[in-house]
């Protein structure tokens, strides 16, 4: 994610207020390989998405995209991708089944040839989820399911620190730079915060840091992804096990934030990609499925919009008049645009699923995991209201089915969740224990 203040060029021409009308479409002839979680705009041409080890480029804002290389020949989740400058590059991956652990690449030819970074300490499972710059200063955060690692590099990655956030957060999701030395990072708050959806903040660049935002629920919630406007209004999205969708949303460049409601529906809200196109105009995209909701009023209230955006997880906002979304494939927002007249049908991207018996329960559960592709995730169990209350297991997990047996025999008599969080989506499955 860029810093707030290399958006200024972009918002140059900007009204103070209102917006042109405009629409959602699907780019033809976009990557559509799976999800794509994160895309980085170098100016407002120059564009870069990866996923499966496939990097692609766009020099026309989007309108064409051409893959120009691979990371290396083996099929990684690249979860997150970020330039300092025209050449050099960072493509961060997390850990699956094939790859322990989720390393980062780096380019110096802007993007055509990538080599593997051998001096960042990641250990095995972990891995990298988001990424920043300002200047020369490079940050890396990682992951959502822990540990809370946090990267720094002052030379382009030639040499980096690691710190430990696990006093704060337990899994990192997002990063954001307002200056060299003022960051936020997002994620998942720690047990004695009821593992809430949390923003940390550090002013001296990473030195030391302090709770800025802390969702107040009784269940487990992640900050996923911010967003941030020139003059200090910023939002992020949450993703809640619990009964309704939330953000975050700060006027004063993340000092302080407000909660506010998207959607009252009784549904989880896997809410992923958001922005601001202007003070007024913004969106948020549910990351897994179909969803979108619109704000008009910068993020005080919103409307759930149809769209044709599906898995949308990251937005790029490249000028006045449009922005970019990343998911299953990459779309666009604009008044007008040539060869998009036909709205192109992306299909929801192969889902994996969670499957127990016998259900209603008595002393133990089997629970199978059926992994579409190789992956990495965490398995818990849940209490009716959506807070987790055991781990089941951080590991790898292959494609097919994946099998764990499960003691309830100590858990009281009631409606639980078996909570399957991977790289690549989050899905429950509901049980019963009698005794």
């Amino acid at each position: 994610m860029r810093s707030v203040f290399l958006l200024l060029a972009s918002f140059i021409f900007n009204f103070s207020s209102g917006y042109a009308q405009g629409s959602w479409a699907a780019i033809p002839n976009a990557p559509s390989n799976g999800r794509y979680d994160d895309m980085y705009f170098i100016n407002d041409s120059v564009g870069f998405v990866s996923q499966d080890s496939e990097v692609f480029r766009t020099t026309d804002k989007g309108t064409t995209w051409t893959q120009i290389s691979t990371l290396d020949s083996n099929i990684y989740y690249v979860r997150s991708i970020e330039f300092v400058n025209d050449t050099i590059g960072f493509a961060g991956l997390l850990s699956n089944a094939l790859s322990l652990p989720g390393n980062t690449y780096k380019t110096i030819d802007g993007g055509f040839s990538w080599s593997l970074l051998q001096n960042m300490q990641i250990n095995n499972y972990d891995g990298i989820c988001g990424m920043a710059h300002f200047g020369n200063r490079l940050l890396a955060v990682g992951t959502y399911h822990g540990p809370a690692y946090f990267y720094k590099t002052d030379d382009f990655g030639v040499n980096w620190t690691k710190t430990d956030l696990s006093n704060l957060m337990t899994g990192l999701v997002d990063c954001y730079m307002l200056s060299y030395d003022t960051i936020l990072i997002s994620g998942v708050a720690d047990s004695a915060n009821n593992y809430n959806a949390s923003i940390i903040k550090s002013n001296d660049g990473g030195l030391t840091w302090s709770r800025v935002y802390l969702s107040n629920t009784s269940y487990m919630e992640y900050c996923w992804k911010m967003f941030f406007r020139p003059n200090g209004l910023g939002i992020a999205s949450v993703q809640s096990y619990g009964p309704q969708l939330i953000i975050a949303r700060t006027v004063d460049y993340g000092n302080t934030w407000s909660t506010i409601t998207v959607d009252t529906t009784s549904f989880q809200g896997n809410l992923g990609g958001i922005a601001l196109q202007n003070d007024t105009l913004g969106w948020v995209f549910d990351q897994y499925d179909f969803g979108a909701w619109e704000t008009t009023d910068g993020g005080l209230t919103w409307t759930m919009v149809n769209t044709p955006v599906i898995a949308g997880d990251r937005l790029v906002v490249l000028d006045s008049i449009t922005t970019l979304a990343a998911g299953a494939t990459i779309y666009r927002y604009g008044s007008s645009f040539v060869g998009l007249n036909e709205q192109i049908v992306i299909p929801v991207p192969n889902q994996h699923t969670v499957e127990l018996y016998p259900n209603p329960g008595n002393n133990k559960i089997t629970i199978d995991a059926v992994a579409m592709r190789n992956t990495f995730g965490i398995l818990d169990i849940a209490d009716a209201k959506g807070k987790i209350i055991r781990r089941v297991t951080r590991q790898p997990f292959l494609k097919g089915k994946n099998t764990f047996m499960v003691e309830v025999t100590d858990l009281p008599a009631g409606i639980y969740s078996a909570v399957w969080h991977t790289n690549e989506r989050r899905v429950a499955k509901s049980f019963t224990i009698i005794h």
